[in-house]
């Protein structure tokens, strides 16, 4: 039914059947409508892109707590007491930053490739093929090479209190499964003061003539995941520093206090009685 007004013709519905049909036509476009609109009115405005990789979280003497992200073509470690790396391809020099005093080193691929550690003051032993292996295992659901060698532990920087060398087993689990390139290897490394290997590092750890264990370094959980690029992005307006050392603060607070612990224990005390 058609009706003129004002020389525009106005549509009606003739009955009210036809009046409850085109109701209810238009209720269900409005649902169908909102559930097509529903994703895109859940979902954020942006989300940053994300790449597979993988996380490794490990325990370890200095510092307590180390995670490492593993991508194709970067690398993050984040300290337990806010001192973190990150490093790229192609150039993979180090951006070593402290999130809690803003302060940050640039270490070019030259340099920090030439020390053995960022952090660790001790000569680090290397691992090689000479050492007796235990062969193939399984550390954590990883495949992994296992090394077990008769060594001699001696004092570091911080470490004078004991009479002589002492003789231990150094026993090291590593695995190559997991996909990364040499340079992130030996970043890992160097981040976590373990000899540079051909393994990424499960765990290192001694065991001491007096029957006494010590782990320098022992992995917690390994997995593949989704990684957000975000964690890959260098932070600005940071403290530029010419020192590591600056931006270790936190942990060379730790090592002070556990030096300063031990010093003051009997055992300390009654070693240094008899230089």
């Amino acid at each position: 039914m058609v009706q003129i007004e004002s020389g525009n013709p106005v549509f009606q519905v003739a009955n009210p059947f036809q009046k409850i049909i085109v109701s209810t036509c238009r209720k269900r476009l409005l649902a169908t409508t909102l559930i097509l609109l529903a994703p895109s009115l859940l979902l954020p405005a942006w989300s940053s892109p994300e790449i597979s990789g993988w996380k490794i979280t490990y325990t370890a003497a200095f510092p307590r707590k180390c995670e490492v992200f593993i991508a194709p073509a970067a690398l993050k470690a984040v300290n337990g007491s806010g001192e973190e790396l990150i490093a790229k391809a192609p150039l993979w020099d180090a951006y070593v930053f402290n999130i809690h005093s803003k302060t940050m080193c640039f270490l070019p691929f030259a340099k920090w490739h030439k020390q053995p550690a960022f952090m660790h003051m001790n000569e680090l032993e290397p691992i090689s093929d000479k050492h007796l292996s235990d062969g193939q295992g399984v550390f954590l659901g990883m495949p992994v090479v296992q090394f077990t060698f008769k060594s001699r532990s001696t004092d570091a920087l911080f470490w004078q209190d004991r009479e002589k060398p002492t003789d231990c087993v150094v026993r090291y689990c590593g695995t190559t499964k997991i996909p990364m390139t040499s340079v992130q290897r030996e970043l890992i490394a160097a981040w976590l003061g373990t000899p540079r290997t051909k393994e990424l590092p499960l765990f290192w750890g001694r065991t001491f003539s007096d029957g006494s264990k010590h782990f320098t370094l022992r992995a917690m959980a390994v997995a593949k995941q989704q990684i957000s690029e975000d964690i890959f992005v260098v932070p600005a307006n940071y403290k530029k520093s010419p020192n590591v050392f600056d931006v270790f603060e936190h942990q060379n607070q730790d090592m002070l206090n556990s030096v300063a612990d031990f010093a003051a224990s009997p055992s300390s005390s009654k070693g240094n009685a008899h230089k």
